[in-house]
Protein backbone atom coordinates (compact mmCIF):
# COMPACT_ATOMS: atom_id res chain seq x y z
CA UNK A 1 0.00 0.00 0.00
CA UNK A 2 1.11 3.48 -0.80
CA UNK A 3 0.88 4.45 2.51
CA UNK A 4 3.27 1.99 4.14
CA UNK A 5 5.55 2.53 1.55
CA UNK A 6 5.66 6.23 2.49
CA UNK A 7 6.46 5.23 5.66
CA UNK A 8 8.80 3.02 4.75
CA UNK A 9 10.62 5.04 2.69
CA UNK A 10 11.02 7.73 5.54
CA UNK A 11 12.93 5.00 7.51
CA UNK A 12 15.18 3.65 5.17
CA UNK A 13 16.26 7.32 4.56
CA UNK A 14 16.58 7.84 8.26
CA UNK A 15 20.76 8.36 9.08
CA UNK A 16 20.66 10.35 5.65
CA UNK A 17 17.86 12.50 6.90
CA UNK A 18 19.42 12.54 10.50
CA UNK A 19 23.08 13.26 9.10
CA UNK A 20 21.97 16.58 7.44
CA UNK A 21 20.59 17.43 10.14
CA UNK A 22 23.07 17.26 11.92
CA UNK A 23 25.60 19.22 8.91
CA UNK A 24 22.40 21.99 9.33
CA UNK A 25 23.13 22.03 13.23
CA UNK A 26 26.97 22.71 12.67
CA UNK A 27 26.20 25.55 10.02
CA UNK A 28 24.19 26.61 13.21
CA UNK A 29 27.24 26.82 15.28
CA UNK A 30 29.12 29.64 13.18
CA UNK A 31 26.39 32.44 14.66
CA UNK A 32 26.78 34.52 16.73
CA UNK A 33 26.15 33.49 20.51
CA UNK A 34 23.51 36.25 21.28
CA UNK A 35 21.91 34.45 17.92
CA UNK A 36 22.16 31.00 18.60
CA UNK A 37 20.60 31.45 22.03
CA UNK A 38 17.76 33.55 21.05
CA UNK A 39 16.73 30.46 18.90
CA UNK A 40 17.10 28.34 21.06
CA UNK A 41 14.84 30.24 23.74
CA UNK A 42 12.51 30.37 21.10
CA UNK A 43 11.96 26.75 20.18
CA UNK A 44 14.09 27.39 17.30
CA UNK A 45 12.38 30.23 15.83
CA UNK A 46 13.50 34.13 15.38
CA UNK A 47 13.76 36.59 13.50
CA UNK A 48 14.90 40.60 13.31
CA UNK A 49 14.16 43.58 11.12
CA UNK A 50 17.41 42.77 9.45
CA UNK A 51 16.83 39.10 9.14
CA UNK A 52 13.66 36.92 7.68
CA UNK A 53 11.82 35.01 10.29
CA UNK A 54 13.66 31.50 10.09
CA UNK A 55 12.77 27.77 11.60
CA UNK A 56 15.93 25.31 12.63
CA UNK A 57 13.22 22.61 12.87
CA UNK A 58 12.31 23.28 9.07
CA UNK A 59 15.78 23.32 8.61
CA UNK A 60 16.80 20.03 10.61
CA UNK A 61 13.93 18.10 8.68
CA UNK A 62 14.82 19.69 5.74
CA UNK A 63 15.63 15.83 4.15
CA UNK A 64 12.68 14.22 5.77
CA UNK A 65 10.44 17.14 3.59
CA UNK A 66 12.46 16.16 0.48
CA UNK A 67 11.69 12.74 1.14
CA UNK A 68 7.58 12.97 1.81
CA UNK A 69 7.26 15.32 -1.00
CA UNK A 70 8.52 12.75 -3.15
CA UNK A 71 6.14 10.16 -2.17
CA UNK A 72 3.19 12.53 -1.57
CA UNK A 73 1.59 13.43 -4.84
CA UNK A 74 1.56 9.63 -5.91
CA UNK A 75 -0.03 9.09 -2.58
CA UNK A 76 -2.98 11.43 -3.41
CA UNK A 77 -3.09 10.08 -6.61
CA UNK A 78 -3.65 6.26 -5.07
CA UNK A 79 -5.64 7.46 -3.05
CA UNK A 80 -8.35 9.15 -5.34
CA UNK A 81 -7.81 5.70 -7.54
CA UNK A 82 -8.93 3.39 -4.94
CA UNK A 83 -12.31 6.12 -4.31
CA UNK A 84 -13.11 5.56 -8.42
CA UNK A 85 -12.68 2.08 -8.07
CA UNK A 86 -15.06 2.07 -4.94
CA UNK A 87 -17.40 4.01 -6.60
CA UNK A 88 -17.97 1.81 -9.60
CA UNK A 89 -17.70 -1.37 -7.71
CA UNK A 90 -20.69 -0.10 -5.23
CA UNK A 91 -22.74 1.32 -8.66
CA UNK A 92 -22.02 -1.71 -10.86
CA UNK A 93 -23.47 -3.72 -8.41
CA UNK A 94 -26.37 -1.40 -7.60
CA UNK A 95 -27.11 -1.03 -11.68
CA UNK A 96 -27.21 -4.68 -11.84
CA UNK A 97 -30.17 -5.73 -9.98
CA UNK A 98 -32.86 -4.61 -11.94
CA UNK A 99 -31.31 -6.53 -15.41
CA UNK A 100 -30.73 -9.44 -12.97
CA UNK A 101 -34.30 -10.17 -11.92
CA UNK A 102 -35.28 -9.58 -16.15
CA UNK A 103 -32.78 -12.31 -16.63
CA UNK A 104 -33.85 -14.52 -13.96
CA UNK A 105 -37.46 -13.87 -14.29
CA UNK A 106 -38.52 -12.41 -17.76
CA UNK A 107 -41.92 -13.51 -17.56
CA UNK A 108 -43.14 -12.89 -14.00
CA UNK A 109 -40.44 -9.49 -13.89
CA UNK A 110 -43.73 -8.10 -16.36
CA UNK A 111 -45.79 -7.14 -13.23
CA UNK A 112 -43.39 -5.61 -10.94
CA UNK A 113 -43.64 -1.53 -11.09
CA UNK A 114 -40.20 -1.33 -13.22
CA UNK A 115 -40.05 1.87 -13.43
CA UNK A 116 -40.56 2.72 -9.98
CA UNK A 117 -37.73 0.27 -8.94
CA UNK A 118 -35.66 1.95 -11.31
CA UNK A 119 -36.09 5.71 -9.95
CA UNK A 120 -35.22 4.37 -6.67
CA UNK A 121 -31.85 2.38 -7.92
CA UNK A 122 -30.83 5.94 -9.44
CA UNK A 123 -31.99 7.85 -7.03
CA UNK A 124 -29.97 6.03 -4.75
CA UNK A 125 -26.84 5.47 -7.11
CA UNK A 126 -26.99 9.38 -7.02
CA UNK A 127 -26.60 9.40 -3.37
CA UNK A 128 -23.76 7.10 -3.79
CA UNK A 129 -21.68 8.98 -5.80
CA UNK A 130 -22.58 12.43 -4.09
CA UNK A 131 -21.30 10.60 -0.67
CA UNK A 132 -17.77 9.62 -2.50
CA UNK A 133 -18.34 12.85 -4.25
CA UNK A 134 -18.35 15.21 -1.01
CA UNK A 135 -15.89 12.41 0.65
CA UNK A 136 -12.76 12.99 -1.57
CA UNK A 137 -13.38 16.68 -0.75
CA UNK A 138 -13.03 16.31 3.27
CA UNK A 139 -10.75 13.67 2.67
CA UNK A 140 -8.17 15.49 0.76
CA UNK A 141 -8.70 18.67 3.35
CA UNK A 142 -7.58 16.73 6.03
CA UNK A 143 -4.54 15.11 3.78
CA UNK A 144 -3.58 18.73 3.06
CA UNK A 145 -3.34 19.61 6.67
CA UNK A 146 -1.34 16.52 7.90
CA UNK A 147 1.04 17.56 5.40
CA UNK A 148 1.13 20.91 6.32
CA UNK A 149 1.91 19.02 9.95
CA UNK A 150 4.74 16.84 8.34
CA UNK A 151 6.47 19.95 6.48
CA UNK A 152 6.28 23.38 8.28
CA UNK A 153 6.82 23.98 11.66
CA UNK A 154 3.87 25.09 14.27
CA UNK A 155 3.29 23.87 17.55
CA UNK A 156 0.85 20.86 16.23
CA UNK A 157 3.87 19.76 13.45
CA UNK A 158 5.02 16.38 13.86
CA UNK A 159 8.61 16.88 14.15
CA UNK A 160 8.58 20.21 16.35
CA UNK A 161 6.63 18.04 18.78
CA UNK A 162 9.95 15.51 18.63
CA UNK A 163 11.79 18.37 19.10
CA UNK A 164 10.27 20.35 21.95
CA UNK A 165 11.83 18.20 24.71
CA UNK A 166 15.18 19.28 23.42
CA UNK A 167 14.32 23.11 23.64
CA UNK A 168 13.09 22.99 27.00
CA UNK A 169 16.25 20.78 28.49
CA UNK A 170 18.37 23.75 26.63
CA UNK A 171 15.95 26.55 28.78
CA UNK A 172 17.54 26.50 32.35
CA UNK A 173 21.00 26.76 30.72
CA UNK A 174 22.78 29.54 32.13
CA UNK A 175 25.96 31.79 32.39
CA UNK A 176 29.63 30.74 30.65
CA UNK A 177 29.37 28.09 28.28
CA UNK A 178 25.53 28.14 27.95
CA UNK A 179 25.59 28.18 24.09
CA UNK A 180 28.05 25.46 24.10
CA UNK A 181 25.87 23.35 26.21
CA UNK A 182 22.45 23.97 24.90
CA UNK A 183 24.06 22.92 20.98
CA UNK A 184 25.86 19.55 22.91
CA UNK A 185 21.99 19.22 24.06
CA UNK A 186 20.87 19.94 20.65
CA UNK A 187 23.31 17.31 18.82
CA UNK A 188 22.35 14.84 21.11
CA UNK A 189 19.07 14.88 20.41
CA UNK A 190 19.08 14.60 16.54
CA UNK A 191 21.56 12.13 17.48
CA UNK A 192 19.36 9.65 19.11
CA UNK A 193 19.22 6.13 18.17
CA UNK A 194 16.51 5.17 15.67
CA UNK A 195 14.03 3.97 18.21
CA UNK A 196 14.16 7.30 19.92
CA UNK A 197 14.85 9.29 17.37
CA UNK A 198 12.72 12.50 17.04
CA UNK A 199 12.53 11.50 13.19
CA UNK A 200 11.33 8.47 14.07
CA UNK A 201 8.77 9.81 16.53
CA UNK A 202 6.99 12.09 13.62
CA UNK A 203 7.26 8.78 11.73
CA UNK A 204 4.77 7.37 14.14
CA UNK A 205 2.75 10.72 14.54
CA UNK A 206 2.16 10.72 10.88
CA UNK A 207 1.28 7.14 10.65
CA UNK A 208 -1.45 7.65 13.15
CA UNK A 209 -2.73 10.66 11.89
CA UNK A 210 -3.01 8.88 8.24
CA UNK A 211 -4.81 6.17 9.91
CA UNK A 212 -6.97 8.04 11.97
CA UNK A 213 -7.98 10.06 8.78
CA UNK A 214 -9.06 6.57 7.07
CA UNK A 215 -11.15 5.71 9.92
CA UNK A 216 -12.72 8.96 10.02
CA UNK A 217 -13.61 9.26 6.33
CA UNK A 218 -13.48 5.47 5.10
CA UNK A 219 -14.30 3.01 7.55
CA UNK A 220 -15.21 4.03 11.13
CA UNK A 221 -16.59 7.55 11.37
CA UNK A 222 -19.94 8.70 11.75
CA UNK A 223 -19.60 10.54 8.81
CA UNK A 224 -17.23 7.45 6.83
CA UNK A 225 -17.83 6.42 3.79
CA UNK A 226 -18.60 2.66 4.81
CA UNK A 227 -21.34 4.51 7.83
CA UNK A 228 -22.95 6.95 4.52
CA UNK A 229 -23.49 3.92 2.02
CA UNK A 230 -24.52 1.52 4.41
CA UNK A 231 -27.50 4.34 5.45
CA UNK A 232 -28.04 4.29 1.43
CA UNK A 233 -28.02 0.12 1.10
CA UNK A 234 -30.08 -0.12 4.13
CA UNK A 235 -32.69 2.63 2.39
CA UNK A 236 -32.71 0.58 -0.27
CA UNK A 237 -33.69 -2.39 0.93
CA UNK A 238 -36.64 -0.85 2.82
CA UNK A 239 -37.96 0.87 0.25
CA UNK A 240 -37.97 -2.74 -1.49
CA UNK A 241 -39.37 -3.87 1.21
CA UNK A 242 -42.15 -1.73 1.31
CA UNK A 243 -43.13 -2.84 -2.47
CA UNK A 244 -42.99 -6.42 -1.53
CA UNK A 245 -45.25 -5.95 1.94
CA UNK A 246 -48.34 -4.60 0.17
CA UNK A 247 -50.75 -7.22 -0.61
CA UNK A 248 -50.42 -8.75 -3.56
CA UNK A 249 -52.89 -11.12 -5.42
CA UNK A 250 -51.29 -12.02 -8.50
CA UNK A 251 -49.43 -15.30 -8.52
CA UNK A 252 -46.60 -13.84 -10.68
CA UNK A 253 -46.16 -10.80 -9.14
CA UNK A 254 -45.73 -12.43 -5.77
CA UNK A 255 -43.28 -14.81 -7.39
CA UNK A 256 -41.71 -11.24 -8.97
CA UNK A 257 -41.42 -10.10 -5.79
CA UNK A 258 -40.17 -13.46 -4.12
CA UNK A 259 -37.55 -13.21 -6.72
CA UNK A 260 -36.66 -9.49 -6.09
CA UNK A 261 -36.12 -10.11 -2.72
CA UNK A 262 -33.64 -12.96 -3.40
CA UNK A 263 -31.95 -10.51 -5.59
CA UNK A 264 -31.35 -7.70 -3.21
CA UNK A 265 -30.37 -10.11 -0.33
CA UNK A 266 -27.01 -10.27 -1.86
CA UNK A 267 -26.71 -6.91 -2.04
CA UNK A 268 -25.49 -6.82 2.06
CA UNK A 269 -22.15 -8.06 0.55
CA UNK A 270 -21.97 -5.02 -2.08
CA UNK A 271 -19.63 -2.94 0.95
CA UNK A 272 -17.76 -5.81 1.72
CA UNK A 273 -17.17 -7.46 -2.03
CA UNK A 274 -16.47 -3.24 -2.58
CA UNK A 275 -14.00 -3.46 0.10
CA UNK A 276 -12.19 -6.62 -1.05
CA UNK A 277 -11.85 -5.23 -4.70
CA UNK A 278 -10.59 -2.10 -3.23
CA UNK A 279 -8.27 -3.59 -1.46
CA UNK A 280 -7.17 -5.88 -5.07
CA UNK A 281 -6.65 -2.41 -6.78
CA UNK A 282 -4.29 -1.18 -3.72
CA UNK A 283 -2.27 -3.93 -4.04
CA UNK A 284 -1.76 -3.10 -7.86
CA UNK A 285 -0.63 0.49 -7.10
CA UNK A 286 2.65 -0.23 -4.74
CA UNK A 287 4.14 2.93 -6.44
Amino acid sequence: MVKDFLIASLSEQFHQNRDAAIKVLDAKRKKHPATIMAFLRRDGNHQTTVCPKESWNESFMQGWTDAINEHWDVFENNLAKFTAQLRDTLISDMRAILPLIKEQHPVSVKVLPMPRLQELVEAQINAVSNVLRNNDTSYSQDLRNVAIDITQDSDKAFFSRAMQNAYNDCEPYKGPGVTKRSLEKMEAHLTKDQFDSPFTKAERALESALLKNDVKHINGGKDSVKTRVEVILVSTYEAFDRLDDRQVDDPKERKAMKALQKILGTMEETYRVAGEKLREVKARYPV
